[in-house]
C-alpha cells in the first residue's frame, strides 16, 4: 500500500467515525400519516386517476422532513470535513437530501398535470385538488451497526375527500458487509452500495406506482433491478 492509498485509508476511516460520533441518530419511523389522517376510510376507487388535467397535492409526511433534515445535516459534516478531499466532496453528493424527492417529483409531473408539494398538511388540504398523497422516504447512509444498508419509499394516494386508494412502494436493502475496510477499495463499496440501494427503492417505488395508476407514464425505462448481491 503506498503512501497515498494509506492517506486515502485513513481519511475513509476517520470520516466514517466522526461522522457517526457527531452526527444525529436517524429519526425514527412514526405512522406515514401521523398529524395528517387520524383514520384511513377506503375510497370506492381501486385505482389512481391520473393524466395532463388531473392535480395532485403532495404531503411530506413527519418522517420525511426527519429524514431530510438528518441527510441535510450528515451533507454539512461531510462538506465542512478538515480533509477537504475528493471522498469527502463524493460522500456529500451520496447524501444529498434532494435526491429522492426530485426523483419522486419526476415521477409524479410525468403522470400529473398538476403537482404540489406541502410539509403542512392543513394547507394541502385547502388546495383542493383532484387528488391527494402521502410521501414518506427514509435513507440512511450511514448503518455501520446494522446488517443491511436501506431505502424505503412509500406514496399513498387519496380521492378529493381524503379516502385512500392505493399505495406505491419501492425498497431496496443490500448487506452491509463492507463497513470498516481500510482501504480505498472499502470506500468505493461504500458508494457503490449506497447508489445501487437508492436507485432499487425508487425504480421499485416506480413499477409498483404503475401498477395502481390508470394511465401510467414512465419516464426512464424501468428494468428489473436485484438488491440481493
Amino acid at each position: 500500500m503506498n503512501i497515498t492509498t494509506q492517506f486515502r485509508a485513513i481519511a475513509v476511516v476517520s470520516l466514517v467515525l466522526l461522522l457517526q460520533a457527531c452526527a444525529a441518530s436517524p429519526p425514527q419511523q412514526l405512522g406515514m400519516d401521523d398529524g395528517i389522517l387520524q383514520t384511513q376510510i377506503q375510497s370506492k376507487a381501486t385505482k389512481v386517476l391520473n393524466g395532463k388535467n388531473v392535480r395532485l397535492t403532495v404531503i411530506l409526511s413527519k418522517n420525511t422532513i426527519e429524514n431530510i433534515n438528518y441527510l441535510e445535516g450528515l451533507k454539512t459534516s461531510f462538506d465542512k470535513k478538515i480533509f477537504h478531499s475528493t471522498i469527502d466532496k463524493t460522500l456529500a453528493e451520496e447524501t444529498d437530501p434532494n435526491y429522492f424527492i426530485q426523483w419522486v417529483t419526476k415521477s409524479l409531473t410525468t403522470n400529473f398535470g398538476e403537482v404540489k408539494f406541502y410539509d403542512n398538511p392543513a394547507q394541502a388540504k385547502k388546495s383542493k385538488p383532484d387528488e391527494f398523497a402521502i410521501v414518506n422516504i427514509y435513507f440512511d447512509p450511514l448503518a455501520p451497526n446494522s446488517k443491511y444498508e436501506e431505502a424505503d419509499i412509500k406514496i399513498e394516494f387519496f380521492d378529493r375527500n381524503f379516502n385512500y386508494v392505493a399505495a406505491a412502494n419501492g425498497t431496496g436493502r443490500i448487506s452491509a458487509d463492507h463497513w470498516g475496510s481500510p482501504s480505498s477499495s472499502g470506500f468505493a463499496k461504500i458508494r457503490k452500495h449506497q447508489a445501487q440501494v437508492r436507485a432499487t427503492s425508487l425504480m421499485t417505488m416506480d413499477r409498483s406506482l404503475s401498477g395502481i395508476l390508470v394511465n401510467p407514464v414512465n419516464w426512464h425505462p424501468i428494468k428489473n433491478t436485484d438488491d440481493s448481491k
